[in-house]
């Protein structure tokens, strides 16, 4: 039986699409799952959200993003089977290859956290007598 989505997650909230879509196992063209189809409002919406989330995010001490990195990396491992099972669904891929992927992904979460305590920075050459020192620091939202 089909997974039904109806409902995308923007601003913290569940927010009914009010359009779906079949989404297609490759592998034997069955239906895998009913996708909520949002439109370009509700990505604009999404995006708008993001950016607002950004604010806070990039506000947050570097031990506490990690910490929310390790949380999701977490969350993805204890959910390994039910990823497995949607990644095989939505992509007709094989067992050992849904594996990898699941496991790959709290692997560059763990990264991701490891990164907030790497030095931030790096001495630039520069005229005698005078330091110049680059900082990376978050951009934004990507979408």
């Amino acid at each position: 039986m089909a997974r039904s989505f109806d409902n995308l997650y923007i601003g913290g909230s569940w927010v009914p699409a009010g359009a779906a879509f079949d989404d297609l196992n490759p592998a034997d063209g069955s239906v895998w799952a009913r996708v909520a189809d949002g439109n370009s409002g509700m990505a604009a919406r999404a995006i708008q959200s993001a950016q607002e989330a950004f604010a806070h995010w990039s506000g947050l001490h570097y031990n506490e993003r990690a910490h929310y990195m390790l949380k999701v990396a977490d969350e993805f491992e204890r959910r390994r089977d039910d990823l497995v099972s949607a990644l095989q669904g939505e992509g007709g891929g094989w067992f050992g290859k849904g594996m990898f992927e699941s496991g790959y992904i709290p692997e560059v979460f763990r990264a991701a956290a490891a990164m907030n305590y790497s030095p931030v920075g790096e001495i630039m050459p520069s005229d005698h007598g005078k330091v110049s020192m680059a900082m990376r620091r978050p951009m934004g939202v990507v979408s």
